[in-house]
């Protein structure tokens, strides 16, 4: 803990500030609600057509993994291209309905994917 962080911000504030619009102009609507999830959704489709993902790991110790993992990963990453986009673009223009419900299944769909991922890596 650093001498200017907030004692009192834990993780369950942090987690709870996912729930309200972010705030921003029109760089972070272009930037992380188009083309930020536009190169992630590419990059889950590589995922899915090749079956090769790389696992990142602390340091140099990731490792490439192939098959049901890999596409798991690919749908990981597809929805964590969907929460950028319902976080950052429909939550600046602002359009509420559309942000809080694509934002909370974009996260529990992420959610699932990991635990998918994992179930297949370690079974």
């Amino acid at each position: 803990m650093g001498l200017r962080d907030n004692p009192y911000r834990h993780t369950a504030t942090e987690a709870e500030d996912f729930a309200y619009p972010p705030n921003g102009g029109r760089g972070k609507l272009i930037t992380l609600g188009i083309i930020f999830p536009i190169g992630l959704m590419i990059y889950a489709v590589h995922i899915w057509i090749t079956k090769e993902a790389y696992w990142p790991g602390r340091g140099n110790t990731g490792m490439n993994v192939t098959g049901d993992t890999a596409r798991a990963m690919g749908v990981g990453y597809a929805f964590l291209s969907s929460f950028s986009h319902f976080r950052w673009f429909w939550g600046l223009i602002p359009h509420y309905l559309t942000f809080r419900i694509g934002t909370t299944v974009s996260l529990l769909g992420f959610l699932g994917a990991f635990g998918a991922s994992l179930y297949f890596l370690f079974r």
